[in-house]
């Protein structure tokens, strides 16, 4: 038995024990606290009672305005030259209508402690909804994230009592605390919602959060002798692939009469035809009333999108009528300006006086208007029922919205999930609503079932069971997208063709046109440049004529029939014929000898003919032999680049094509990736391949799932955050998680030669570069083109390709699925033969670059780093697993050996004694104490494997974080802080370093548990949940990051969902907990033949830097001078 199989049961034993530390048994928020015994007697019997653990707040809680951080003095003297290029960026993107990925300079609405649970299912849109009732944070366009809410969203109340005196009295408010402070002042609205009656104090009224519930109990507000229960549900349930992609969300009332006298009850649902902004004052829109089975009636409130292009979108308001409740309606009525629907001040006239709206007569569909630009309208449902003295009555409400297609902003769109089980004309609404309404107790019943043996387990600290449910708040309000799996459409972009082609923004791919002789010539020009052509007409000295002419109609034509063919074709169709390196090498050699023909040329545009050729060729991914390749835009060659001799070049490892289709390894997978992705750059027009074309047969496709590293850093599915928030995904929607790994696979075994600009340093390289794997699935067209990110190189990262090993091997234990295992075997040791390349001193291990080369993206690093040289060690033992497990034996054995060989360097360069230094660097925090030195041990312990380290230095290590970085900061009040030196002082190194990340503070309490470590596990991670859910009032928008000061960075982010990482250490699959902990490679034939993996080396190495070496060249075409000789060796 390995000592990782004792640190876990050691883990298990204490959970066990019955011995529970102190803050174990603290109740977080009492529920006698909060709700009155009789009222809760009352409800007991009832699903309206709210649950004994929940994150609870009274109503008339302040939502107090949130902090954002700031930077020192000196870190802003450091990144002032950064922050002028993203500035010039951020305004270069925003005039040509797109958001960038990051904009440190937008904040346009204040953010507060206001969030509650959020509404709806995951991708098809979510409305968020703050714990005192307002309907903000819509999410319905893909990547954008309005916070401000629509305050005429609400749900009010009416009651009436008739004395035995012959008296009568009323009651009505909008059930919301207060006036809010957006209508207060507000001039010519007399005749809108402020003319309502916001009475409600909230005092005696509590909001009690369980994701993906949430309840809400009026105490005798606003009458007395009524007890009021608002239950809200939406459909997020586990291993459920259908009804978890729903855009609805119910809201089920039970109110109990506790006076003497009859109450007659009105519940009022308004809703207005917008998605935030000023979305609803741009005309056009339409509601009508509708009627389906089971006595459901309400409302559609069909919105015309202003967006140019924009997508069918409606709402659906409804409840469900039964005999003991009735319903009304008023299709339409105006919130704000001038229509011919009546006043929202008549609305609330009409219910007070008539206690029903205008329509009752359901036989009639009632349709308004369209609504008139300047103006706002909305719909209302009204419920009535009578409720006897100590009866109840229960009335069931429906949100749901149908936007059946989501269109990024470059023109292809695509089917939601939910489409799969309704029409995708939009006109969907009714029916979900529907469904939502006769099906939602069944929801409830599983999301119970989930979640009870949680709840009821008595040895996990209160306050952890409930956060744990509560931080998935994110997969649904994290701009998730989840698509049917199908192919995209085409459509026309939003932008003008030249932002669409990315070709003017500074910091955009293409721009930088190639300047010849005074004349421009485009980008998308040079890709379809005949080489041949160019270098026979080089030689007649007319290098502009010679572009100009290379462009035939008749080969464009071609080209186009192409694309329509690869747009139009199934995920599983072979790829269309591409021009392979091979079709190069032919080239070379039918025009073998040129150079000493008759036409030769003067040896400087000799040169300058073969540095143009050269451009082109590397365009296409294919450098020349004996090119030599520069880093950026210096002049001389990086430390990290290598010259590329004529025995190690991508064309000389390339086979033909028919030699490929004989062989069946890694290594020719490989291979034939590169032809089909790096041969042709036309090919990037259509976009880079998707995971699904990595699904096979017998697989379920279940569709494509994208979610936003932040709404505040609008990157699809960003990779090396979602390294921690996987957890989730895997433990709920394992399918899913396995169409994001296809994803990645593709996204690596695909290249896009076009060049971006990298914010941090100014400089140029290649967007995407073969055998890298991206850093996010992109922005504004996901998937076709990743790497929305541009602060830095991310192909240099040293932490991306390691995890992309360590996730895919977790999840092939966990799920136990080898076909998917087999299908991205290619890109798992593509992965690893490209990070092997930073192994320069060929000691097993890789080195960082100088720069903040890995997640912590400020955070420098020199040499051996703890934490990227610990995500290499735990690859390489997963890479060997997986090896094992496919039965490639030489891969496994190399694989093994290099990981000893690692593991040995590793722990010489970085292990002091009692922690692993934060890099073998001499800077002024090598040693200092990383938060996160144990993430490669962790996603070891974590995918079944041995451990890296023995568990001496294991606990050390984690005991000297828990000391240091835990408890040295606020007594543990605010979780681990990233870097702390030696001497107790935090690192200031970087804005990062001085940061508590809640998220990595999570992972470092999972890698504690899976040590045994349980005590020190919970403190760090309840650090974060006093900081996050109680104090500092970050609930249901848990932050990357806050300061010592409680100053967050980056509201609403991925990261935090590895809080179900400790639960994957408290109760492991049982796949993972039997899995093997001895290496199996132990069997295998001592001897190995590593030469494919050698090659496989080489050959990625090749395309990898990012370069300009033909900069001399183009300056002396502009006339300013010869080409240095260096730059043509």
């Amino acid at each position: 038995m390995s000592s990782h199989e004792n640190s876990h049961d050691g883990s298990q034993a204490s959970l066990n024990s019955g011995v529970k530390p102190r803050h174990h048994r603290q109740p977080s928020w009492p529920i006698s606290d909060y709700v009155q015994k009789p009222t809760l007697a009352l409800l007991e019997d009832d699903p309206g009672a709210p649950p004994h653990q929940a994150w609870r707040r009274k109503l008339n809680s302040h939502a107090e305005v949130l902090k954002e951080f700031r930077v020192t003095f000196m870190e802003g003297f450091k990144m002032l030259r950064l922050g002028m290029r993203m500035w010039t960026y951020v305004q270069s993107e925003k005039s040509e209508g797109r958001l960038p990925p990051i904009d440190p300079f937008r904040r346009e609405t204040k953010p507060s402690a206001c969030h509650g649970v959020p509404c709806g299912g995951m991708g098809g849109g979510s409305i968020g909804r703050g714990f005192r009732g307002e309907f903000r944070r819509w999410q319905i366009v893909p990547g954008v994230c309005d916070e401000a809410p629509v305050l005429a969203n609400q749900f009010s109340v009416f009651v009436r009592r008739r004395k035995e005196s012959g008296g009568e009295k009323a009651v009505s408010s909008v059930l919301y605390p207060g006036r809010p402070r957006e209508l207060k002042g507000l001039k010519n609205d007399e005749n809108g919602i402020s003319s309502w009656d916001w009475k409600l104090d909230g005092q005696n009224t509590t909001y009690h959060a369980l994701f993906p519930r949430a309840w809400t109990i009026y105490e005798g507000e606003p009458d007395p002798a009524l007890k009021i229960s608002c239950r809200q549900i939406s459909p997020f349930i586990p291993h459920n692939y259908k009804e978890s992609s729903y855009p609805a969300c119910v809201f089920s009332y039970v109110a109990v009469n506790t006076g003497k006298e009859v109450a007659d009850v009105n519940l009022l649902f308004t809703w207005a035809n917008s998605i935030g902004s000023t979305t609803g004052s741009t005309g056009g829109h339409i509601n009508e009333t509708f009627t389906e089975r089971d006595g459901v009636r309400g409302v559609v409130l069909n919105h015309k999108t202003s967006v140019k292009g924009g997508q069918p979108l409606t709402f659906a308001i409804a409840a469900k009528q039964s005999p003991d409740v009735s319903l009304s309606a008023c299709p339409c009525f105006q919130v704000s300006g001038e229509g011919q629907s009546i006043t929202a001040k008549d609305l609330w006239g009409r219910m007070k006086e008539h206690g029903r709206l205008e329509v009752d007569d359901w036989n009639t569909i009632n349709t308004s208007l369209p609504s008139k630009p300047g103006s706002v309208i909305g719909a209302a449902i009204a419920a009535h029922v009578v409720i006897p003295p100590n009866e109840k009555r229960t009335i069931d409400f429906v949100l749901a919205w149908d936007s059946p297609t989501v269109k990024f902003l470059k023109g292809r769109s695509y089917l939601r999930r939910y489409t799969t089980f309704y029409d995708a004309d939009g006109n969907a609404a009714p029916r979900i609503a529907h469904n939502a309404l006769c099906g939602y107790r069944l929801w409830e019943e599983e999301i119970e079932k989930w979640q009870r043996p949680i709840l009821e387990d008595e040895k996990l600290p209160e306050w952890y069971r409930v956060t744990l449910f509560n931080e998935l708040y994110y997969l649904v309000a994290g701009g998730t997208v989840w698509t049917d799996g199908g192919p995209p459409s085409e459509g026309k972009s939003e932008l003008s063709a030249a932002s669409s082609a990315n070709t003017s923004a500074p910091g955009s791919p293409l721009h930088g046109d190639l300047s010849l002789g005074g004349k421009v010539v485009p980008f998308s020009t040079r890709r379809d440049i005949d080489l041949a052509a160019l270098r026979r007409d080089c030689k007649d000295g007319d290098v502009v004529a010679a572009l100009e002419g290379s462009n035939k109609s008749s080969f464009n034509s071609s080209l186009e029939r192409t694309a329509a063919s690869e747009v139009n074709a199934p995920a599983s169709a072979e790829p269309p014929a591409l021009p392979t390196p091979v079709q190069h090498q032919q080239f070379e050699v039918e025009n073998k000898g040129t150079r000493n023909s008759s036409l030769s040329m003067d040896p400087t545009e000799q040169d300058i003919s073969d540095k143009l050729v050269a451009e082109f060729q590397h365009v296409q991914g294919f450098p020349l032999n004996g090119t030599t390749i520069y880093d950026n835009d210096s002049d001389t060659q990086s430390d990290g680049m290598e010259s590329i001799s004529e025995n190690h070049t991508l064309e000389s490892s390339l086979p033909r094509k028919e030699e490929l289709a004989l062989q069946d390894t890694a290594e020719t997978k490989i291979l034939k990736a590169m032809q089909e992705s790096m041969g042709d750059f036309r090919r990037t027009s259509l976009g880079l391949p998707s995971g699904l074309a990595l699904l096979q047969a017998e697989e379920e496709n279940v569709g494509q799932f994208l979610y936003l590293e932040g709404i505040e850093y609008i990157m699809w599915n960003t990779y090396d955050v979602h390294f921690y928030a996987s957890f989730a995904l895997l433990s709920l929607f394992p399918k899913l998680e396995l169409a994001i790994q296809r994803d990645f696979a593709a996204g690596c075994l695909a290249h896009d030669p076009r060049r971006t600009k990298f914010m941090a340093g100014g400089k140029k390289g290649i967007k995407k570069v073969f055998g890298s794997v991206p850093h996010d699935l992109g922005q504004h067209d996901p998937w076709a083109e990743v790497n929305a990110y541009n602060i830095h190189d991310t192909s240099r990262w040293k932490d991306l390709n390691a995890k992309f090993v360590l996730q895919v091997y977790r999840d092939v234990v966990a799920t136990g699925d080898k076909v998917f295992a087999k299908a991205v075997w290619p890109a798992v040791y593509a992965a690893m033969a490209y990070l092997d390349q930073f192994d320069r001193d060929r000691d097993g291990l890789i080195e960082n670059d100088g720069f903040p080369d890995q997640t912590y993206d400020t955070w420098t690093v020199h040499g051996v780093s703890a934490y990227c040289g610990g995500l290499w060690i735990a690859a390489l033992q997963a890479a060997e697993a997986m090896a094992v497990l496919l039965e490639e034996k030489n891969a496994a054995r190399y694989f093994q050996s290099k990981f000893i060989q690692a593991r040995e360097a590793y722990l010489k360069k970085l292990w002091n004694g009692s922690y692993f230094s934060y890099d073998s660097g001499n800077s002024s925090n090598s040693k200092s104490i990383q938060a996160d030195q144990m993430a490669g041990q962790w996603y070891a312990w974590a995918s079944g494997l041995p451990p890296l380290f023995d568990d001496a230095k294991a606990r050390s290590a984690l005991q000297k974080i828990f000391d240091f970085n835990v408890m040295k900061v606020k007594n543990g009040h605010l979780g681990a802080v990233n870097g702390m030196h030696p001497n107790g002082k935090v690192d200031e190194t970087c804005m990062q370093s001085r940061e508590v990340w809640t998220g990595v503070t999570y992972a470092l309490a999972a890698a504690m548990i899976h040590e045994g470590m349980l005590d020190q596990a919970f403190r760090a991670a309840e650090g974060v949940f006093i900081a996050g859910w109680s104090d500092l009032g970050y609930w249901f928008q848990t932050p990357e990051a806050w300061t010592m000061d409680g100053y967050f960075r980056s509201l609403a982010y991925m990261r935090p969902l590895a809080i179900w990482a400790m639960q994957w250490a408290i109760d492991p699959p049982e796949t993972i907990a039997n899995a093997p902990r001895i290496p199996t490679v132990d069997r295998l034939p001592s001897e190995c033949d590593t030469s494919g993996f050698s090659s496989m080396q080489s050959t990625l190495r090749n395309p990898l830097p990012q370069l300009r070496p033909f900069r001399r060249a183009y300056n002396f075409l502009r006339g300013k001078g010869k080409p240095n000789s260096k730059a043509s060796q």
